[in-house]
């Protein structure tokens, strides 16, 4: 890039490259904040903040101000150039290339609070299944909840855990951390797809670095975790479940909008029958497994069926043991053991109460 003054010559998809890539801090505002809508530049880097999640990374654009995020890439991407001349004019930015030129105002004054995030200092590496265990876990995170443990992920030296109530994941892998923290899952879930390699942690924040110099920071919940190892003690029948069974329960997506809706799984020989019943209807499909014991039947809320599927199908392997019975707590679940991670998910046997939580 060379610079004159106030004239800046860029890459236009290179920039858009590093745009985007912090583009995630400002997709989940939690609370209004001012220019949390924005791209603040500053220092040779371009951040968002929305005082939950700050992302960062080194930027071709060496400038001084903040501008409304959709305004620059809606911009950026009305071009066909492949370079751009950028001008800064007191409260405005221009932009020319290919005889076409676009303008859009900007703000001098940075008043982005994003200094309230600890400045990382010690990194160490990340697990190289990163990525999986984050998928997993954050899927077992509650979206709306009185208690912020339920809304967080846990990240404990040996594993990534998340439980809402009604499910329960547990990813064994070394996370990096010396010791447990809590993170929100709705902040930490942009963390995938981007290659981090590198985790810091500082008092309030847990961040996390790729190669490319990318940087987002994920705010920590103070407090301890409630301790799931009850949920991990299934006592009952033990049965392969095919990932052909994610494809019967996706043909029955219609069911469980519903409270009362209601998905029956009757365990027979060498196979599961399922049955979602509803206000729409009754949907019944067969699925070859391996049992021959005595016929069990087992009840959950159709919901709670698709995110058991859901974890079959994330799976590396064809397959994954499930139990089906009691924990020692009291309750019935189906437990999921793919040998890396476990998940947990609330049900009841026929004769027992329906919709029963896990923890």
């Amino acid at each position: 890039m060379k610079k004159n003054t106030t004239t800046y010559q860029i890459h236009r998809e290179h920039l858009l490259h590093q745009l985007r890539a912090v583009w995630p801090g400002i997709t989940t505002n939690r609370e209004t904040l001012e220019q949390s809508s924005c791209f603040v530049f500053q220092a040779g880097k371009v951040t968002t903040f929305n005082n939950q999640t700050g992302c960062s990374c080194p930027c071709d654009l060496d400038i001084q101000c903040a501008v409304v995020a959709q305004n620059l890439l809606e911009t950026l991407e009305r071009f066909d150039s492949e370079h751009l001349r950028i001008k800064l004019d007191r409260d405005i930015m221009t932009f020319t290339g290919n005889g076409k030129d676009a303008s859009i105002r900007i703000e001098r004054e940075i008043r982005l609070p994003f200094g309230d995030i600890e400045v990382p200092k010690r990194w160490t590496s990340l697990p190289e299944d990163f990525d999986e265990a984050v998928q997993i876990t954050t899927k077992c995170s509650s979206h709306y909840c009185t208690d912020p443990s339920l809304q967080c992920v846990h990240m404990h030296p040996q594993w990534f855990e998340a439980t809402d109530d009604y499910q329960f994941a547990r990813y064994t892998t070394t996370t990096g951390l010396a010791t447990s923290r809590q993170v929100w899952a709705s902040s930490l879930k942009h963390t995938m797809g981007r290659n981090m390699a590198q985790v810091s942690v500082t008092r309030n924040w847990l961040h996390f670095r790729n190669a490319e110099g990318l940087v987002i920071s994920c705010r920590s919940l103070r407090g301890k975790y409630p301790d799931l190892d009850r949920l991990l003690d299934c006592e009952g029948v033990t049965v392969s479940l095919p990932k052909s069974l994610v494809k019967s329960v996706r043909r029955g997506r219609g069911f469980g909008k519903k409270y009362d809706d209601i998905a029956r799984l009757q365990l027979l020989t060498n196979k599961l029958v399922i049955n979602m019943e509803g206000s729409s209807g009754v949907h019944e499909e067969e699925v070859a497994v391996k049992y021959e014991g005595v016929p069990r039947t087992f009840l959950l809320h159709p919901k709670q069926l698709f995110k058991l599927a859901r974890m079959i199908d994330c799976c590396q392997s064809p397959h994954g043991l499930v139990s089906l019975g009691a924990l020692k707590n009291g309750f019935v679940a189906a437990s999921l053991d793919m040998g890396n991670f476990i998940y947990v998910v609330a049900m009841d046997s026929e004769q027992q109460e329906f919709g029963k939580k896990t923890a």
